[in-house]
């Protein structure tokens, strides 16, 4: 009997290894049968964060994250997964700051090699991992609103992509000064830079803060304000004051503005830029440039550029060129940034760029060979050859 019951079970147990097979066979369709349309009315935790940890297919990461309320998982997730869509999936359903900042310091930088120095778009062989990386940390930032995480950020040693995104984001004038100046990364500095140039007018500067710019940079302040603050027609009024106009004749042979003026065409804008030039001093070239940047006058624009250039300690003056949308904080960055190398080098560059952008939209690309090959100042040059888009070798005869 026992022997006959042995054979029985020989004989049987590949039938039970098959329906076995079958089974794990029907089970693995009906995971697939499942498919997205049974995983969005899913309320199971456990195995919604199954699928959205370990599932082969993308959608299907997708379709658990979008339910998934845990979150540390989410964190985890936004840090680690392979595909960038499903870390961005993760990130959207992320508030907490400090878990924000976590996904944003969370992918390192990779070394530099001091043989091989960065280009400015940082034109380099990234490993795509890597690039995910850089670009969640970035959109981590860009949902970050504690100034204290956001400086930790900026301050880690995190992609740049996320530190420039912090940098971006910071409001106190000292803070960006530091990095603007000290900051290793030329990106990082001139990201610290723009952000002085344009912090909003609801910063934190103090009235003490301004009252210390307006004494230390008067003339430059002066210049900022004389054509925003006042409207061209108001402008217009206080240049016919008779005072105005003998204090305008008296500073003629000085600052030799007969001349520039007469190219103006416009009695109304000769005048403005006679008032303004006692009040200016030697800054006086680049407040007739300012009333010559009206869209009617553009040659006067052009000839004004040609004439000025970038004294030393005073790079942000040329910013004059397109005065009536003039960032509201030059002078503020001026006098907290100060003047001294290599930080100047950046700002210049910077401010040299904007500026022949700033020229490009208002008086068109036409007007850029010009620039590129008479303005004084090499960086304009620089910067106006490659708004043209010059190859190499084509830009090479403008900065000569």
């Amino acid at each position: 009997m026992s022997r006959f019951m042995f054979v029985a079970l020989l004989l049987l147990a590949p039938v039970n290894v098959m329906v076995f097979a079958q089974d794990e066979s029907e089970s693995n369709k009906s995971d697939q049968e499942l498919s997205l349309d049974a995983l969005k009315i899913c309320v199971d935790p456990l195995l919604l964060a199954g699928v959205a940890v370990n599932h082969q297919n993308r959608e299907f990461r997708l379709a658990a994250v979008e339910k998934l309320t845990d979150t540390a998982l989410l964190v985890r997730i936004a840090i680690n997964d392979a595909d960038y869509r499903v870390r961005f999936a993760a990130l959207e359903k992320i508030n907490d700051q400090k878990l924000l900042a976590d996904v944003a310091m969370a992918g390192r930088a990779l070394p530099i090699n001091p043989g091989h120095p960065l280009a400015d778009d940082e034109e380099l062989d990234i490993p795509s991992e890597a690039l995910s990386d850089a670009s969640i940390g970035a959109d981590a930032v860009r949902r970050m609103t504690d100034q204290a995480l956001i400086l930790k950020v900026a301050r880690s040693d995190a992609w740049w992509f996320a530190r420039r995104e912090a940098v971006s984001k910071l409001i106190d004038e000292a803070i960006l000064a530091s990095f603007a100046r000290k900051d290793a990364d030329k990106r990082i500095r001139r990201a610290a830079v723009y952000r002085l140039i344009h912090l909003p007018e609801d910063g934190c500067l103090s009235a003490v803060g301004e009252d210390r710019i307006r004494a230390v940079s008067m003339p430059l302040w002066v210049a900022t304000n004389i054509f925003t603050a006042i409207d061209l027609d108001g402008a217009r009024q206080q240049a016919i004051d008779h005072r105005a106009s003998d204090l305008a004749r008296s500073a003629l042979k000085a600052m030799d503005l007969k001349v520039a003026a007469k190219r103006a065409r416009d009695q109304a804008l000769v005048e403005i830029t006679l008032y303004a030039a006692p009040l200016s001093g030697r800054y006086a070239k680049t407040l007739f440039l300012s009333a010559g940047s009206d869209v009617r006058y553009p040659k006067v624009a052009i000839d004004g550029i040609i004439t000025i250039s970038l004294p030393s300690g005073c790079v942000f003056i040329d910013w004059f060129a397109n005065a009536r949308s003039l960032p509201p904080r030059i002078p503020e960055a001026a006098y907290l940034t100060g003047a001294g190398a290599p930080f100047e080098e950046d700002i210049e560059d910077a401010l040299a760029v904007e500026l022949v952008q700033a020229l490009s939209r208002l008086l068109g690309k036409t007007a850029m060979p010009q620039l590129a090959e008479k303005c004084s100042d090499a960086l304009i040059r620089e910067a106006a050859a490659c708004e043209m888009k010059l190859c190499p070798w084509e830009k090479r005869r403008f900065l000569e």
